[in-house]
């Protein structure tokens, strides 16, 4: 964002030469991206399964999965990217036994804009 000069240089094929110069104020777009609410976390037999709900009226362009294991873990990692208007998500790749925490990001690409819902935790049974 910001405002800039800018040139613009042309020439004709007669190899004759013009010169414009401008000023460009470029604003990022508005942003209205929320974290999805009410995040739960369910340890079923061999897999875990997010609830969620999504804020109306955002710009939310994706949702991000993110996960790390143990009950004390802080690295997540993306494990998933979901439609913005997805609401569950069942992590089958997981270990019978053990916890794992997650987190449920909204993006909004291009603005580069994100809010997390998380962490949550629950245990593979």
């Amino acid at each position: 964002p910001g405002s800039y000069r800018v040139t613009l240089t042309v020439t004709d094929t007669a190899g004759r030469t013009s010169l414009a110069e401008t000023r460009v104020t470029v604003n990022p777009p508005p942003a209205n991206v929320v974290a999805p609410a009410s995040l739960t976390a369910t340890g079923l037999l061999r897999k875990i399964r997010l609830n969620w709900t999504n804020a109306p009226n955002t710009t939310t362009t994706q949702l991000w999965i993110q996960r790390c294991r143990g009950s004390s873990c802080t690295v997540f990692n993306r494990v998933a990217i979901l439609s913005p208007t997805a609401i569950t998500w069942t992590d089958t790749a997981v270990v019978r036994g053990a916890t794992y925490r997650y987190m449920v990001t909204a993006i909004d690409v291009p603005a580069g804009v994100s809010a997390s819902a998380g962490p949550v935790q629950a245990k593979v049974k």
